[in-house]
């Protein structure tokens, strides 16, 4: 049965190999990346709850204590506690809501713990480390199929966002938030001080480049190294290597990765890599355009570093840009990722879901939770307090107006820069896919710090940890194959 369990959550990966989202079942879902509908595509939908279902439980005879699993977050924990919970009890009043939150990087252990004493969280999302491939193969996922197809329109959501994470047709999740691609962020007032246009809206733009990105972080980059006082062009995400090396049409893991979730070994020495993580190494020593750690850190005691006005571009997800940046004093804007090689741009996907444990004591009850924050209702709200998106059709004109009121961008822009990255090229991000993805990313990012820190070139990092995160891959994998 194990061996089976683990062939079918390997072909639930087979999409990945056109990379256009993070799983699908053996020929049973689209080849089409999730795409944004508009609004004449828009499935109406009541600000209503809906009626149960045929078959479904009536809200009072729902009752059970469970529990709900968060991260720690200003923004989203006061919309858990403060509209969520509120809201549903008005309705399911025979259950009680018990939120669990811990720091991000405690989510996961959190989970384990709970599972391994019986008491597993009810409710809980990738807002950890690992993801849904990792979920599935430890047997954490009570199915959620018959509760779908007894209660939910899948209509009423974006093309193909239920079928990411099926597995042969069967779903052990529903859609919690579409986050689209990781982006380029930037400050538009400094850009408009330093008399430059503001980027483009269109992915793969002949114009917008990695050159370009570096020519313009030049321009845009003062005092160096002046602690408070100094501005720099760009700050990049050197915990995720593999989100520029993307944009280079480069990849440190093996197609195998994608399909299976699995690898016996990484790509980190291939020799256009090494070159590649040294050339973004330079922009820090040698250019001196981005932020040492040290300089970073500096500059965080201002605050939110790209909030702090010095830094004038950096990476985001768009959702979490509207939370983390509506309230910048300065006017800011989404660009799409820019291309290292001609046609090269490639989208970054975080979709994420809700999950069930299989060993949920009161799994209608949590159903009730999840189901209530799917509703057009709650979705608005979601929306509005944090900026995530529930992939509903009917949300997505006021998403885009919201972020065009956060930015200064019309709502066309947005939509263009948000939804346009192109669907062939584009993925799921590995931390949904990859089995034993936390231990992989913290050898590699580990074995990376003297690259950042000025202390190795990037060959000499890279040959420091590669025998070792190459072991690590190939025990995961011998080891989810056993489970």
């Amino acid at each position: 049965m194990k061996k089976n369990r683990k062939a079918s959550a390997a072909a639930a990966l087979v999409l990945l190999l056109s990379l256009c989202a993070c799983s699908g079942g053996q020929g049973a879902v689209s080849s089409e990346a999730p795409a944004a509908a508009s609004s004449q595509e828009s499935v109406p939908a009541s600000s209503e709850a809906a009626e149960p279902a045929s078959g479904a439980p009536a809200p009072e005879d729902i009752s059970g204590d469970i529990s709900w699993l968060m991260r720690s977050n200003p923004f989203e924990n006061e919309w858990e506690q403060q509209t969520v919970i509120p809201k549903f009890q008005e309705t399911y009043k025979n259950v009680k809501v018990n939120m669990i939150i811990v720091p991000q990087d405690q989510v996961d252990p959190k989970l384990l713990s709970m599972q391994a004493a019986g008491t597993p969280p009810d409710v809980f999302s990738m807002w950890g480390d690992s993801g849904f491939m990792d979920y599935y193969n430890k047997d954490l996922l009570l199915e959620l199929s018959s509760y779908i197809d007894r209660d939910i329109n899948k209509e009423e959501f974006i093309d193909g966002i239920f079928d990411i994470y099926a597995v042969d047709g069967h779903y052990f999740h529903v859609p919690q938030v579409s986050n689209f691609s990781q982006m380029i962020v930037y400050n538009k007032t400094l850009f408009g001080e330093a008399g430059l246009p503001d980027l483009p809206t269109k992915w793969n733009d002949p114009e917008w480049t990695w050159e370009k990105m570096v020519d313009y972080a030049r321009q845009l980059t003062k005092n160096t190294g002046a602690g408070a006082d100094a501005q720099y062009g760009l700050l990049l995400p050197t915990s995720d290597p593999h989100l520029m090396l993307y944009q280079f049409g480069l990849d440190p893991f093996p197609e195998e990765a994608y399909r299976a979730g699995v690898m016996d070994k990484t790509n980190f020495d291939d020799p256009a890599i090494v070159e590649t993580l040294q050339k973004w190494a330079d922009l820090i020593y040698v250019e001196k355009i981005h932020p040492t750690p040290a300089d970073q850190k500096a500059l965080e005691q201002m605050g939110p570093l790209f909030k702090t006005g010095k830094v004038a571009m950096t990476t985001s997800l768009p959702t979490q840009a509207y939370g983390n940046f509506k309230d910048c004093p300065f006017e800011w804007g989404l660009a799409p990722m820019p291309a290292g090689a001609p046609g090269k741009a490639r989208g970054i996907l975080y979709n994420g879901a809700y999950f069930i444990s299989k060993g949920s004591k009161s799994p209608e009850a949590a159903w009730a939770l999840i189901k209530y924050m799917l509703t057009p209702e709650a979705a608005k709200d979601m929306c509005e307090l944090t900026g995530f998106l529930v992939p509903l059709r009917a949300q997505m004109d006021g998403w885009f107006a919201q972020m065009s009121e956060a930015t200064g961008m019309s709502a066309g822009q947005v939509e263009e820069a948000v939804t346009g990255y192109p669907k062939q090229e584009s993925g799921e991000n590995i931390n949904h896919i990859f089995c034993g993805y936390n231990e992989l990313r913290n050898t590699y990012v580990q074995g990376l710090d003297p690259l950042w820190l000025g202390s190795a070139t990037a060959q000499e990092a890279i040959s420091g940890f590669i025998g070792d995160l190459n072991s690590t891959a190939a025990r995961i994998k011998a080891d989810t194959a056993a489970q």
